[in-house]
């Protein structure tokens, strides 16, 4: 009977923590593209993670600089440790299709954006 017992408490607690790494997701974070085609070589981005629904995302981002400049709404998938994003609008000429890959690194998420530039966000 302790067998069992303990079985549940274990399976309890890896529920509890898969849980909650799913939510930890949610968030503000900054961020940069680095791009040496911009002044300074990268520019400034931030990232809400506004809702995790069983692995559908929505959220903003926000460009400072460039074209793309401006807020963008964001939806996309998680699977474990990646994330697609990708803005479900188009910038002010309809020339800015914004994607993001990224996995997810503890407070930190890291992969490349629409051009294949690098980019990386950390948690506020």
């Amino acid at each position: 009977m302790k067998v069992i017992g303990l079985a549940i408490v274990v399976s309890a607690g890896l529920l509890s923590s898969a849980l909650c790494a799913q939510e930890s997701l949610l968030g503000t974070y900054s961020g940069r593209v680095e791009n040496g085609r911009v002044r300074g070589g990268h520019s400034n981005i931030d990232l809400v993670i506004a809702s995790d629904d069983n692995g559908f995302i929505k959220g903003r981002i926000k460009n400072y600089e460039g074209r793309c400049g401006g807020d963008y709404p964001l939806e996309g998938m998680r699977d474990n440790d990646k994330l697609q994003l990708k803005a479900t609008k188009v910038g002010r000429l309809a020339d800015c299709v914004l994607t993001y890959r990224l996995t997810i690194h503890g407070a930190r998420l890291v992969g490349t954006n629409s051009d294949g530039l690098p980019v990386q966000f950390s948690r506020r």
